[in-house]
């Protein structure tokens, strides 16, 4: 540890509670990647029973593409920080994994950091670790899984149910499949649907405020200066949420918790040399992976105003 730097006590590694998590968090996605095998089964064919649908192999290959895909990413996204704060003797959790239900399958994935006073690089690496790694694993899957997709005329009980693009995610589409013929869309196979979660979870993660892991590379870029903008960031992500999607809404309501400024654990200091580029690019990954309205559902000003 460097002589500014402070330790925490150790933090209990609860190793039983993070396997049964992990295994939960398995089948639950596993099960969101069976409802996709369904969905594409209605699409082409006429569709089957549930016992059928459970004992069909290529529906049980496509949910554990989709599963265990995502779980990778969210695995090597929580080891990005698990491995630098081991390194430099930060006290950590193992990732505890939570279940969930579709569209994901899970909430995602945390660690418990005890932090006290670090050096302005030490935390830039821990907090930009995760999504750093994440995002390298994300992005070979979504390619992958696009080119496993492949454009079909849009059902008229699909209509509506696009996915919001990301700048990369459009990118990506746009190179692989040209300019879609209208009524058409890419349906993506289970493994490019994991892909857009990662770079789901990944701008999630980004974005610059508290003690996110956006608000740590943002905080270690700028300092103290950080948090005399954070309100009004956080201004900006409920506007989000009333007038374009009100998922973000519950982010702002956590971050209304936990506070939007981040804690000064530096002292002060900011990073220098090199780490500032890889700070930048941090914050340019944020833009190109963030989506402001990733499902087709009412802004929550268009909900009050029905």
């Amino acid at each position: 540890m460097s002589d500014h730097d402070t330790a925490s006590p150790p933090l209990r590694q609860r190793w039983g509670l993070a396997a049964g998590l992990f295994a939960l968090a398995l089948a639950t996605t596993t099960f969101t990647g069976l409802q996709m095998a369904d969905l594409g089964q209605r699409l082409t064919d006429p569709p089957l029973e549930l016992e059928a649908l459970v004992r069909s192999p290529a529906a049980w290959g496509q949910a554990l593409m989709y599963s265990l895909s995502v779980m990778t990413i969210l695995l090597v996204h929580e080891l990005g920080h698990w491995i630098p704060a081991r390194r430099y003797q930060v006290p950590v959790t193992l990732p505890y994994f939570l279940p969930g239900l579709p569209p994901f399958g899970t909430f995602g994935a945390f660690i418990r950091m005890g932090m006290g006073r670090i050096s302005a690089s030490r935390l830039f690496r821990i907090g930009a670790g995760g999504p750093f790694a994440g995002f390298v694993v994300a992005l070979p899957i979504l390619i992958a899984g696009l080119l496993l997709s492949d454009v079909r005329p849009v059902p008229p009980e699909l209509e509506g149910a696009h996915l919001g693009d990301s700048i990369l995610m459009w990118g990506l589409t746009r190179l692989l499949f040209g300019v879609l013929p209208e009524g058409q869309d890419v349906f993506l196979h289970p493994m490019a649907y994991a892909g857009w979660v990662g770079m789901f979870v990944t701008a999630f993660n980004l974005v610059p405020l508290g003690q996110l892991d956006g608000g740590h590379i943002a905080f270690t870029l700028f300092g103290r200066r950080f948090n005399q903008v954070a309100w009004p960031l956080l201004g900006v992500l409920i506007g989000l949420g009333v007038f374009v999607f009100p998922g973000w809404l519950v982010l702002s309501l956590f971050l209304l918790v936990t506070g939007p400024k981040h804690p000064d654990l530096t002292g002060g200091e900011r990073l220098a040399g090199g780490e500032r580029v890889w700070g930048w690019l941090g914050l340019a990954l944020f833009v190109l992976t963030f989506v402001p309205k990733p499902f087709e559902v009412p802004s929550l000003l268009g909900f009050l105003l029905e």
